[in-house]
Order: structure tokens, then sequence, then C-alpha cells
């Protein structure tokens, strides 16, 4: 499984890892599935996606996302 945390506002989406090679590029839908799934508008959806178009894995130093993965 995967863990991804938004900085901001620590909105979490967990996703199978398996295929690893693919999980960045499968993160949006599964993005889109959780944003969807708390009744966030699709206007907003649409503009979160397309802002994600440059994608790129890295560890957060941020002890606020840490805590909250933990």
């Amino acid at each position: 499984m995967a863990l991804f945390v938004n900085e901001t506002t620590l909105l979490p989406v967990l996703m199978p890892f398996a295929p690893a090679a693919t999980v960045l590029a499968r993160f949006p839908a599964a993005l889109e599935r959780i944003l969807a799934a708390h009744g966030v508008a699709p206007r907003f959806v649409d503009a979160e996606l397309a802002a994600m178009a440059d994608r790129r894995l890295a560890r957060t130093a941020n002890r606020r996302v840490v805590g909250t993965m933990n």
C-alpha cells in the first residue's frame, strides 16, 4: 500500500502500491475518487488534477505530515 498525504490539508490517499512503476501515474485517479467521495466540486477536482501534471515522489520533512501518517 502507498499512503499519500497532502501537506496543506492532511487529506490522506491510500492506494495499492503494486505495480510500483505506475504508482505515480495511477495516483491522480485515486485522488479523484477520494475527492469525489468527499463531495468536492468537479471544477475544483479538475483544477487539482491539471496542476498535478508534473509529478515527483519525495520524502517529507514536515513533522506535522509525518505525525499524521504515523
